[in-house]
């Protein structure tokens, strides 16, 4: 009878873990002033705020953001990143390789700089 509990719970926990998988992140770009326009990988995504933007997680990906908006300096960066648990816990249980414990934090905040005066 314990066999069969204990082959329940893996099983549950397993669908658990594999539902708090997730292979994307739903992310909001801000910048400060708003209005900067977002490059991510090369690509114009819009300009700030941007909400809701999906981002594939994937282990060991560098996301690229260039923020630009006139009057201030232009801003290459990275999108700061974070370990996904769940993702993390699910490998474990399931001894699947982890491929998407890594993404991009859901908030990303960037500071633009004025430029400097040429006086």
């Amino acid at each position: 009878m314990s066999s069969k509990l204990g082959k329940v719970f893996f099983l549950f926990m397993g669908v658990l873990c594999i539902a708090g998988c997730s292979t994307s992140t739903k992310v909001t770009i801000d910048s400060s002033p708003q209005g900067a326009q977002v490059i991510l990988d090369g690509k114009v995504i819009g300009d700030t705020p941007i909400y809701d933007y999906k981002i594939s997680n994937r282990l060991g990906r560098v996301y690229s953001v260039v923020l630009q908006k006139e009057g201030h300096q232009t801003l290459h960066t990275k999108l700061k990143t974070e370990t996904k648990a769940a993702s993390v816990v699910g490998a474990v249980l399931l001894l699947v390789p982890v491929i998407w414990v890594e993404g991009p934090q859901e908030n990303q905040y960037f500071l633009l700089p004025e430029e400097k005066s040429t006086e």
